[in-house]
């Protein structure tokens, strides 16, 4: 009787052990597979450089317009398919004084500086400050 029960046991045992090392595999393969395609090494550094020189071109513009001084943000959103999208948030005091005629044409001025690339969109907003 011993031996049945000692059988019953062993074979418990190795049904669990596989039962588990089964859900593990199981589980680390989701994770994997739930980051394939998220993270692309040279697009992140495309898009990083890319955003450096909007920074850089965006300040650029600003100053011969007037601006000195002024607060450039570029923040990115990649969605999955690859897709950027691009805001450029900028700031100067004096931007609080502009009508909004004179505002939606630095903005349209601005859209020129954005760089060509079919997977990239941009949007230029004004950092409103007023008190």
């Amino acid at each position: 009787m011993m031996t049945k029960k000692k059988n019953i046991q062993t074979i418990c045992f190795w049904v669990v052990s596989i039962g588990l090392v089964l859900v593990i595999l199981f589980l680390a393969g989701l994770t994997v597979h739930s980051h394939d395609g998220v993270y692309d090494k040279d697009r992140d550094h495309y898009y990083c450089e890319m955003s450096k020189e909007l920074t850089d071109r965006t300040r650029a513009f600003l100053i011969d317009k007037g601006f000195k001084n002024c607060g450039v943000a570029v923040t990115r959103q990649v969605e999955e398919d690859g897709h950027a999208c691009f805001t450029i948030t900028v700031h100067h005091d004096l931007m609080n004084y502009l009508n909004d005629d004179e505002r939606a044409a630095l903005l349209e001025e601005m859209q020129a500086l954005s760089f060509e690339d079919n997977y990239c969109s941009f949007r230029y907003v004004f950092l409103n400050n007023e008190a």
